[in-house]
């Protein structure tokens, strides 16, 4: 699985694998020869479903956990590791390569892979968090300009504004009052979130893969049909039909944050940060794209704030290599910062990082707790500083932070990217958080490169 090793040239650090009856193996070479090895068996076996593996030596001892558990066997020895120049390698057992022998290939996936410059705890694995990040395109809109410019509302109606405090408000003047933005929005998968609260009356809703203000799909916060939510699709306003059964809810007047993801044909939903829509749209209609805004009921008076959309990446696994923006053009992203829990409950999660001083945050939606951003240096024109407070994580929950920001621009109205090459979104994120009141910290995320062309 894991291997800084190479028999050839006695270039034998370290490996981690498996044995043919699914055992994990770890090895490690003191002087990088065969007769310096020294090799610990798991007694555990893994199976065929997703598994966290660890091994460790502090000096003396290396161990092996699987999913956070130490297992039985372990191998006291005393050695140096070594170094060596052997490159290192992810799913292939080297000894392959030097022998030219096939198959010598992980028959499975691989994921989430650390090392670390010291062994850790049984206490760090038990409780260690991921965080990761990448970016996509995407646009937030937090209304603090006073205005909805760009949100086209049903023709006649003038139910919608902004309040003082920066809010999109409707005052339920209107019979089913529709808001959208961007209907020809080609992103195929996105994910779409915001806060929002019923003042008054029956209800709200999410609403995404718009075509028009007359068809659309519609996560419902439903006051008015016995306290629920809802999940429909129309197809001709008013005429639709549920896409998922209801689901039972206590309605109130607090701001919740509402989040929808779409892939392919499939649809999550959830409320604050609890999923509780997961379906598979057979009938979806072709194509999967289309815009998002809001719906309330007449009578209904609501609010919206902090909507944040991003194009979600054509893998799980985000960004690897840097998108591009042309040199003197205003462009916009989303990045996510995603932090997942660990094999047992922590507490106190903040995550914090910096974004360039050559870029403007336009806004952030945490899916759980609440987010920060400031500007640092002299007349606070320098780098942003975020800061994330989570909260508390369960065991293997995941909680994402999307901050949405653009392509600044420079005293004369251009993009700051002025040069043509790679530029850099953040300085990579971080968080603390504690297990049995001891406060740990992650490594920080690598940062995410951007590169600029010429036109």
């Amino acid at each position: 699985m894991i291997a800084k090793w190479s028999a050839a040239d006695s270039q034998r650090s370290y490996l981690l694998s498996l044995t043919s009856d699914n055992r994990v193996r770890f090895w490690a070479s003191s002087l990088g020869t065969w007769g310096t090895l020294q090799e610990l068996t798991s007694f555990g076996t893994i199976g065929t479903e997703w598994t966290h593996i660890a091994a460790t030596y502090d000096g003396t001892t290396m161990k092996i956990y699987i999913n956070g558990v130490k297992d039985a066997n372990e191998v006291s020895t005393v050695i140096s590791i070594f170094e060596g120049t052997a490159p290192l390698m992810f799913g292939v057992h080297p000894a392959y390569i030097t022998h030219g022998w096939v198959p010598g290939y992980f028959k499975g996936l691989i994921d989430e892979v650390r090392i670390w410059n010291g062994a850790l705890s049984a206490d760090e694995i038990k409780s260690s968090i991921m965080i990761e990040s990448y970016y996509t395109h995407g646009f937030c809109d937090d209304f603090d300009d006073g205005d909805y410019s760009g949100w086209s509302a049903v023709t006649g109606d003038a139910s919608w504004s902004v309040t003082s405090d920066g809010v999109l408000h409707n005052d339920g003047s209107v019979v089913y009052p529709r808001i959208l933005v961007d209907s020809t929005m080609t992103y195929g998968d996105y994910s779409f979130e915001a806060d929002a609260r019923l003042i008054s009356g029956p209800g709200y809703a999410l609403i995404f893969r718009a075509a028009d203000h007359n068809n659309f799909y519609s996560f419902q916060y439903d006051a008015g049909l016995g306290l629920r939510l809802r999940l429909y699709q129309f197809v001709g306003f008013p005429s639709g039909a549920d896409v998922a059964p209801t689901v039972s809810y206590n309605i109130d007047d607090n701001w919740h944050h509402l989040k929808v993801v779409v892939v392919g044909n499939n649809i999550k939903c959830y409320i604050d940060g609890n999923k509780v829509f997961g379906v598979t749209d057979t009938d979806a209609p072709a194509p999967l794209t289309g815009g998002i805004g809001f719906r309330t009921w007449g009578n209904a008076v609501a609010e919206f704030d902090n909507v944040c959309v991003a194009a979600l990446p054509l893998n799980q696994y985000g960004v690897w290599n840097p998108d591009t923006v042309p040199v003197g053009i205003i462009d916009e992203w989303a990045i996510t910062v995603k932090v997942t829990g660990g094999f047992d409950d922590v507490e106190d999660v903040v995550v914090q990082g910096g974004i360039g001083a050559d870029l403007e945050v336009r806004g952030l939606c945490a899916s759980q707790g609440s987010a920060t951003h400031r500007r640092v240096g002299k007349n606070q024109q320098g780098a942003w500083i975020i800061t994330w407070d989570v909260g508390a994580l369960g065991a293997g929950e995941e909680a994402t932070l999307t901050i949405c920001v653009a392509t600044g621009k420079n005293p004369k109205d251009k993009q700051e990217y002025t040069r043509p090459g790679i530029h850099y979104l953040d300085g990579g994120f971080s968080a603390t958080y504690s297990y049995q009141s001891v406060q740990y910290q992650t490594s920080k995320t690598q940062r995410l490169p951007i590169e600029a062309v010429s036109v």
